[in-house]
């Protein structure tokens, strides 16, 4: 019965966790948001794997109510954990937003094209060899190491220690590293991470050999080492994400739930066979369980837990070199990608810059849309109104996010052009996403270039969820930061949802204030 209920156990944690996990591609096509949620994550990974290594003894003891863990203690504080969960679950459920939707088409994906497309995607099957890779050599090196510390450097006491330093270091890397990965690229990053992740093993290794693992402190330090390099963890599952779009791009097909589920896969075969391999390594070397071991057998030990672990990270560099993705690459599929998904329909959509002042309904045009909504829009800020092909990117110019205006600032206060809901904040607070009672989807984009700002110009006063009326403020944007980094001042709207709309009516080019009517939207 224990084995039944832990094997479902395990089987709804896959789901759950299949589903959070494919969470990041779908809430964002941004490669530095990506990359920061990736990074963010993994920080919480290694800092509940801290606290629940903490935790859980204390835990067992208390609720065992005796000197020695026993069955009442586990299915205590395996409760304690569960309910500990309940909130976060629903916070996720409640505040992530999935704005990224596949192409819209009537024909139905079969799931066996789905895999296929799936198996056919080079980049997804590259990450899938690196991460199996890499997890066999994380979880193996975690599953062997508690032998290392009893058995060569012999001192028992210091198991928590070497167990627990990976994860600090790792945490430590990953809040150092984060807003290097896309500025460096993330394959250049991986690079860096695997051989400091290998070298600093085999140095470990080599310590310990010549040594005889007398050098304790040594040990320590380049354990240490070893786990700030674990910063590369979570950059191949950001690079997931580029992969997903590559597949979508290629075949048709976006098939964000299987593409996690095959590195899923990874992660578990490299968790189940990381210490198996290295634990027969170490029976074939003569390791005997609870003995004092031979000369032979703690080399062997010493062997897998540094040295075959070591050379597992470095093995992660061939498919990494044959990956074929990059930065360039990535914003290109994801412009064509955005186009498609929003191409307009020019038998259903009429985009109207007027030649004078603000058009009104007349009868003729309240006669053509009686049976429409009308959302009216207002200005963001206060400033010079121009069409966004005169906006300095060429994203925003050839209209491929959307179409719109922008306002060039002349004050640092913006406010919200429509009623509606906030449906997203950027993680770089340079752009906020709007749903208006009509369903459009309005972006308002902050500057030009500027999510590799990391929020500094923005002060942001919204969030997700939150209803606001039009002239509400919404953010700050610093002018003076934006002109010192040498950016674009511009204020963007884009109607990102264009297939929606029947016709959109702007006021022409000129001298705008906040919270002024500009136009119109008929849905």
């Amino acid at each position: 019965m224990a084995f039944i209920t832990y094997f479902i156990c395990g089987l709804l944690f896959t789901v759950v966790n299949l589903s959070y996990g494919s969470l990041s591609t779908v809430m964002t096509t941004d490669q530095d948001d990506l990359a920061q949620l990736t990074s963010y994550r993994m920080i919480g990974t290694n800092l509940s794997s801290v606290l629940i290594t903490s935790l859980t003894p204390v835990l067992l003891l208390f609720f065992s109510r005796e000197s020695t863990p026993n069955a009442r203690g586990y299915l205590f504080t395996a409760m304690i954990f569960a309910l500990a969960a309940v909130p976060m679950f629903v916070l996720v459920g409640t505040k992530c937003h999935e704005n990224i939707r596949p192409i819209n088409t009537k024909k139905k994906i079969k799931l066996e094209v789905t895999i296929k497309t799936v198996l056919k995607n080079r980049p997804l099957m590259l990450l899938f060899i690196i991460m199996f890779l890499g997890m066999l050599a994380m979880f193996g090196r975690v599953g062997t190491l508690i032998y290392y510390v009893m058995y060569d450097v012999k001192r028992f006491d210091l198991t928590s220690l070497f167990m627990t330093l990976p994860s600090l270091g790792g945490i430590i890397g990953i809040f150092l590293t984060k807003n290097w990965i896309t500025k460096i690229g993330r394959k250049r990053m991986c690079i860096i991470g695997y051989l400091g992740c290998g070298i600093s093993l085999l140095i470990m290794f080599v310590v310990g050999e010549v040594g005889n693992f007398q050098s304790i402190w040594t040990l320590i330090i380049i354990d240490f080492v070893y786990g700030l390099f674990n910063f590369v963890m979570p950059i191949p599952m950001a690079m997931v994400a580029d992969a997903i779009n590559f597949g979508e791009y290629k075949f048709g097909v976006r098939s964000d739930g299987i593409s996690y589920a095959a590195v899923s896969l990874s992660v578990k075969l490299g968790s189940a066979f990381g210490a198996s391999i290295g634990l027969a390594i170490m029976a074939f070397t003569g390791y005997v369980a609870n003995q004092t071991q031979s000369t032979s057998a703690q080399f062997g030990i010493n062997g897998v837990v540094n040295l075959l672990y070591g050379l597992l990270w470095m093995a992660c560099l061939i498919p990494l070199h044959f990956y074929p993705l990059n930065e360039k690459i990535n914003d290109d599929i994801n412009a064509k990608l955005t186009n498609r998904r929003e191409k307009i329909n020019v038998a259903t959509v009429n985009i109207t810059n007027t030649q004078n002042h603000l058009v009104k309904f007349s009868k003729d045009m309240r006669s053509e849309f009686k049976n429409n909504s009308v959302d009216k829009i207002y200005a963001m800020g206060s400033g010079k109104m121009i069409p966004l092909k005169e906006v300095n990117d060429p994203v925003a110019e050839r209209g491929i996010l959307g179409e719109g205006f922008a306002i060039v600032p002349f004050e640092k206060k913006i406010v919200s052009p429509v009623e509606g809901v906030i449906m997203n904040v950027f993680l770089s607070k340079h752009a906020i996403g709007i749903r208006t009672k009509d369903n459009l989807e309005i972006l308002i984009h902050m500057g030009i270039d500027t999510f590799d700002m990391h929020g500094r110009p923005f002060t942001i006063f919204v969030d997700v969820g939150q209803h606001v009326k039009h002239g509400e403020p919404i953010a700050i944007m610093d002018l003076d930061q934006l002109k010192k980094a040498k950016k674009g001042e511009e204020i963007l709207f884009i109607v990102t949802n264009r297939r929606a709309t029947k016709k959109i009516i702007f006021d022409e080019p000129g001298t705008v204030h906040a919270g002024d009517e500009i136009g119109y939207i008929i849905i």
